[in-house]
């Protein structure tokens, strides 16, 4: 008798996108919500927001169909300033933004965007694995092309619930929005706004 094979996505073999800068596309902005650093206990929670981009000249066979390479970054969901987010935004659009402008900036602009993203390989704590990590962008240069990105543009806000692209989401990441609490907020909101709606189709009837 041999033990049952694992199922778990954790045992397949990592695949890293390598170390170097990148024509990246961003096609995937996802609200994550509030949340503490588990790295840093002590800091405040911070509204996070989740970026991600796909690298149309490395890719990968992945069951016999070849894809791009993708890699995310996390984000403070903060327009100040000195911003992280802000930075990566004005790299990628080429353009310094006022302070009126940042704060008024409408992120689907950036969906299907073309950067140059570098990417660095990090080593995890114990040093037993190896990570690629976002280390920043500048814009495409002139004459390069930009191609159609082969994952579908998708951005979601907490408050649009439990949405299509919400449902295409991994579990993991479902799971992590579910726990901010503008996601319980939202979801007890809507539930109001339901049974408010079923008292007035009552009274309607009545």
């Amino acid at each position: 008798m041999k033990a049952p094979k694992s199922n778990n996505t954790s045992d397949k073999p990592r695949v890293l996108v390598p170390a170097g800068t990148h024509l990246a596309i961003l096609y995937s902005i996802v609200d994550l919500g509030t949340h503490s650093n588990s790295f840093r206990p002590d800091d405040k929670p911070k509204r996070m927001v989740r970026l991600t981009w796909e690298l149309p000249k490395k890719r990968h066979d992945f069951d016999g169909v070849s894809k791009p390479l993708s890699i995310s970054k996390e984000f403070s969901f903060s327009m100040y300033e000195k911003a992280t987010l802000r930075k990566t935004v004005e790299s990628i659009t080429g353009a310094t933004l006022s302070n009126k402008d940042a704060d008024n900036f409408d992120f689907n602009q950036l969906l299907g965007a073309g950067c140059l993203l570098s990417v660095k390989h990090v080593k995890s704590q114990d040093g037993t694995k190896t990570y690629s990590s976002f280390s920043g962008c500048a814009p495409v240069m002139e004459g390069m092309t930009v191609s159609k990105p082969e994952n579908k543009l998708a951005i979601y806000s907490i408050e649009d619930g439990e949405n299509e692209v919400f449902q295409a989401l991994p579990d993991w990441l479902k799971k992590k929005i579910q726990e901010a609490p503008e996601w319980k907020s939202a979801k007890i909101a809507t539930e109001d706004e339901d049974r408010k709606s079923t008292r007035l189709n009552s009274s309607h009837r009545t």
